[in-house]
Formats: structure tokens, sequence, C-alpha cells
């Protein structure tokens, strides 16, 4: 078994307090004490919104209760973490590390459920389709890897990127999947025939982070150029575009329009899935913002950063 699963009493309420806030914004809540003083890489909420995974660098997993403010347990890995994912009947979590491997662990216990793997390189995204039935894995290896989570096997190669993928995304629907590449392009295939239905270079460096809008019809891209851009899906164009500090990470709240970003400088951004309302900007860490989540109805986000730190704030 890979992980070490640590119990935490229920009077181990792992939060610090209000008056701890970077930066003094009043949309801060609260830091999730973990002791880290590695980069957090990955953070997943549960469907409910409940629980959130987080690890990093420091070679641990923690499941923490955001209703309670308490931390479920905690477990220790033989690599850093570079990647999660929740099912969505949220009784497992997958989780991506540079072993070259994705671990599926039961969220109750933490025990390991089965492996999937060997990859061609470690993993950098993780994404469930809506009906669970399908894991998508993206990374080093220049592709997207769809796997049945149920058994562990392979059941397609999404080919077309010519560098590493750097997130990987569902439509709400599960008709699409889109890729963020470092070779500065979006690529969008269809999933039930496995056929890549479009490449867009609409950047002119990296791509960090895709996220699709509710209904499907759009993309939200975001680079190393230092821009944020909304693409359509049946035509590729870009139909928005916002200047924007160099963003690694977006997340989008299910069900509604509100889409954060994590940016190399620290920064946190609060968008608009059609790039129409205007930024806010917080100050959110030392350091780059790796990982962003967003709970359903997008009334917390939650940031992970450089500096080890996991904190959560206020969200609409």
């Amino acid at each position: 078994m890979i992980y070490r699963i640590v119990l935490v009493a229920a009077l181990c309420v792992a939060v610090a307090p209000r008056a701890a806030a970077q930066g003094k914004s009043s949309r801060f809540i609260a830091e999730v004490r973990t002791g880290w003083r590695k980069p957090v890489r990955a953070l997943a909420l549960s469907p409910s919104g409940r629980l959130l995974a987080a690890g990093g660098d420091a070679r641990q997993l923690i499941l923490y209760d955001l209703k309670k403010r308490r931390t479920r347990w905690i477990s220790s890995a033989r690599g850093p973490i570079t990647a999660l994912a929740f099912s969505p009947d949220g009784k497992s979590l997958a989780i991506g590390w540079k072993g070259s491997r994705v671990d599926l662990v039961a969220v109750k216990s933490g025990r390991v459920l089965r492996r999937i793997g060997p990859l061609k390189g470690w993993p950098r995204s993780l994404a469930f389709a809506p009906g669970g039935k399908v894991l998508a894995v993206a990374g080093q290896a220049q592709q997207i890897a769809l796997f049945d989570p149920a058994t562990g096997k392979a059941l397609a190669l999404l080919t077309g990127h010519t560098s590493w993928v750097n997130q990987v995304a569902f439509s709400d629907d599960g008709k699409r999947i889109a890729g963020a590449g470092w070779d500065h392009a979006v690529r969008i295939w269809e999933v039930a025939s496995r056929t890549l239905l479009r490449s867009v270079h609409a950047h002119r460096y990296a791509v960090n982070a895709v996220v699709f809008s509710r209904n499907g019809k759009w993309i939200l891209s975001a680079s190393d150029d230092q821009h944020v851009r909304r693409i359509q899906v049946r035509s590729g164009k870009v139909v928005a575009d916002r200047q924007s500090p160099a963003v690694l990470c977006l997340a989008r709240a299910r069900g509604t329009g509100l889409v954060v970003a994590g940016t190399f400088r620290g920064r946190l951004l609060y968008l608009g899935e059609k790039l129409a309302t205007p930024t806010k900007i917080l100050n959110a860490h030392r350091g780059q913002v790796f990982a962003v989540a967003v709970t359903p109805k997008g009334r917390l986000v939650i940031t992970g950063g450089r500096d080890g730190k996991i904190k959560l704030w206020k969200g609409r």
C-alpha cells in the first residue's frame, strides 16, 4: 500500500484565524494548517463541495472537511503529488504523482482501490467524465489517456498535442474533452468517437489551463502570454480576450459562470465565463498559485501556492 493514513482527532481544527490573511483582503476567510513548506500542486473538491483534497511536493495528501473546518485524514505518498480528481459519486479519489502512476483511493478510508499505469511520464492533470465511467489522464506523454476507473484498463489515447498537456477538462454534458498544451494549442475531441475536432492556436506561448462554459459552447484558455481567451468550440474562433498576469490554473464553479484563476505572481483572479465582467484581483500567495478550486454555486474559493499554503476565500 502506498498511503499510510493518519486519522486526525475531531478536536483538531486545522484552520488559521482570519487575522492571518496575507494582503488583508476582506475576501480572505482562513488558512488550512498543514505544516507544509513545499509547493501545493493539486486541489480537488468532492461533488458536494464539502471535502477538499490537497497535495504537492511535501509528499502528503490531506482530506479536509470544509463544513466542519477540520482534517479528516492525512496520508503519506512515495512521491510528490501532481494531480487530483474526485469521482462524480464522491466515493473515490484519483491521485497522480511523479512516479508515473495514478492511484484510485477510497475517500472514506484512504485505502488504495486500484492502480492505473504505469504511464508514459508523470500526470499533470486528471478529470472524470460526468458519468464517472471514464478517467482522463494528461501530462508529459503528449497525449490524453482515457481509462476505465472501475477496472483500471486503458480505453483510448487522444493524440494531437506535440508537447506536454498541462490540463484536461470535460464539458458538463461529457460530450467534449479539451487539452491545454505546452505546444501553445488548445485541442478539442469528441469523447464518443475519440475524434479530434479542432486544434486552436490562440496563444503565443504555452497554454496552462482550460475550462468549458456551462453550456459547453465556449472554452476559456489561459496562457503564459498573459491572456485569457474565450474560444467558440464550434468554430475555434476567439470571441473574447482579457489581458491578465500569466495564469497557471483555472476552475469554474459548477452551475455558475464564475471562473477563478491563479497566477504566476501569486494572485487570485475572479472572472466571468464570458470575460465581460470586471476582474477582481487579490494578492493570495508568495510565489505562484499552482492550484485553484471553487465550490458548487461559487460560494467558496480555495487556492494552493508555492509557499506551501492552502487558503480559503469568499466566492461570489
